[in-house]
């Protein structure tokens, strides 16, 4: 079969396009991101048939049959569709209809958790992700524009200390980052974006420190112009965090200081202590006001780390969580200062909220 036989085989499966050409139907409703999932449980068990067909229609078609819903029906409808879309693919590969009980020679591939991940990556990198192959071992392999290669799980059994140095791209998705308030204590080793798998985002924001400098922009951020990646969105996203955090100190003028003055952004440097590149590498992290926010190797820990956690203005961390960032506040290694633009992270909490119902997607919380 060789390592680049596409997801799907035309041949035997006529009625399941290939993936390649179901980018356009996945990346037309990047919106539906956009939306807040519903309060409780959505419910969607009645839609499952209708997504099912509608799954290997047109862009066109699905618009239109949304389009009778409300709102909060039609994103869940859509979103039913988008899992639909990715997973049968990978079930349709091998020679096996979807849906189906039967799956044979499919190994590790979980589709339905598959499905959810990559989903997220394509939603959150759709310039920079091509296309989705199956390797010759039967791995999923993400390709990236500019031909990288990502395996998404590498099979190995990793400790926590060694996913940090050498994650897949599942390894990076496999702790849920929950949105929303601080409700409870971080479980050990629970580090939701921490790790990152620096062949991606090289492909996505530069291969070197001279590329990611090719794609650095000036934001002025609250009065201070900072330097942040324009690749992927970052840059915007770091423009609208900015105008509403400027709105918020207006409101209320004691938040400039857990703002201001700004710890960093962009420096090409590794992570303190260890040889990994910091995410400042690649322009895509903001650290706010050092002074207030505790970072886990300036000493002990201390002892009221959740009451820190909490009293850290809850609005603020909103803001950029609704726009595509990560909070290091959410980490058991905590760094409170800590912003990270990570979207495909945001984008499946919501996801995994939208189907099950509860108010966190992470089982801790």
């Amino acid at each position: 079969m060789g390592d680049s036989l596409d997801v799907v085989r035309e041949q035997g499966n006529a009625s399941y396009p290939a993936l390649k050409d179901r980018f356009t139907v996945i990346l037309s409703l990047r919106d539906v991101m956009a939306s807040k999932p519903r309060q409780g449980r959505p419910k969607v068990a009645r839609y499952f048939s209708a997504g099912q067909r509608a799954a290997g229609g047109t862009c066109a078609g699905i618009t239109k049959t949304c389009a009778c819903r409300t709102r909060i029906v039609a994103t869940a409808f859509k979103m039913v569709v988008l899992v639909m879309v990715l997973s049968a693919p990978v079930l349709a590969w091998d020679g096996q209809e979807f849906p189906t009980t039967g799956r044979r020679h499919v190994s590790h591939l979980d589709c339905p958790a598959v499905g959810i991940d990559l989903l997220a990556v394509l939603f959150a990198y759709p310039k920079s992700c091509a296309e989705i192959r199956i390797s010759g071992d039967k791995r999923v392999i993400l390709v990236m524009r500019d031909g990288t290669r990502i395996v998404y799980d590498d099979g190995k059994k990793k400790s926590f200390e060694r996913k940090l140095k050498d994650p897949d791209l599942e390894d990076t998705l496999a702790q849920v980052y929950d949105p929303g308030p601080v409700r409870r204590g971080v479980p050990v080793n629970f580090d939701p974006g921490r790790f990152r798998v620096d062949a991606f985002l090289k492909a996505v924001y530069g291969a070197d420190k001279a590329k990611v400098r090719a794609g650095l922009t000036s934001v002025d951020f609250l009065g201070t112009r900072v330097w942040f990646t324009k690749r992927n969105g970052a840059a915007q996203a770091l423009e609208r965090v900015a105008m509403k955090l400027a709105r918020l100190v207006r409101e209320t003028p004691a938040l400039a200081d857990y703002i201001l003055p700004v710890g960093g952004t962009f420096n090409y440097r590794y992570v303190r202590g260890t040889k990994r590149l910091s995410p400042h590498s690649y322009g895509i992290a903001i650290d706010l006001n050092p002074k207030r926010g505790a970072y886990w190797r300036w000493g002990k820990r201390p002892p009221n780390l959740l009451d820190l956690r909490k009293r850290y203005p809850a609005r603020i961390v909103s803001v950029f969580e609704k726009h595509g960032f990560i909070w290091g506040g959410k980490w058991h290694h905590y760094d409170l200062m800590h912003f990270e633009y990570r979207p495909e992270l945001i984008l499946k909490s919501r996801l995994l909220k939208a189907f099950s119902g509860r108010r966190s997607a992470n089982p801790h919380q």
